[in-house]
């Protein structure tokens, strides 16, 4: 469902249950921006994320807080650039299978990588065309430029 907020609201903070692990509450604090605007270049949930903004939006209900674009310049980001980023962002690359939490980055288009965050029965992302933040079923339908996984070995802000 989609969710309005009046103006000047802020959503809930959403917090991670205890005794989660780092990638289920990452995996649950995206759950619970499904349903947030979608906007170009958005960072704040009360105004829209766009796929970066809900890393960024995510992480920080986690209690992290990342050195994400701040603007569309991610969008720049050519594949070599995209591993030292995720690693600055508290984000190993993962050799492992797939698991709820884990940070997927994609190819939509030409020089224009998408992010989703797994959970277990599929992901959430930033959906452009449905205009807000979803969760679909499966696995992301595009090609993938990186994989990566919470550093679990360093804490949090």
């Amino acid at each position: 469902p989609r969710r309005t907020l009046p103006p000047g609201q802020r959503p809930p903070r959403p917090r991670p249950a205890r005794g989660m692990t780092p990638p289920d509450a990452l995996a649950a604090a995206a759950r619970a921006l499904v349903g947030t605007p979608f906007r170009p270049g958005g960072r704040d949930p009360a105004t829209g994320l766009d796929c970066f903004g809900l890393l960024h939006a995510a992480l920080v209900a986690i209690g992290i807080q990342p050195s994400l674009p701040a603007t569309h310049r991610q969008r720049k980001l050519a594949l070599p650039d995209l591993d030292p980023w995720l690693v600055a962002n508290r984000l190993v690359i993962a050799q492992a299978p797939a698991i709820a939490g884990d940070v997927m980055l994609l190819r939509c288009g030409p020089a224009q990588p998408h992010c989703a965050i797994l959970t277990l029965t599929g992901f959430v992302h930033a959906h452009a065309g449905l205009r807000r933040v979803v969760e679909a079923p499966g696995m992301p339908p595009y090609p993938l430029l990186s994989h990566a996984r919470l550093d679990t070995r360093r804490g949090t802000d």
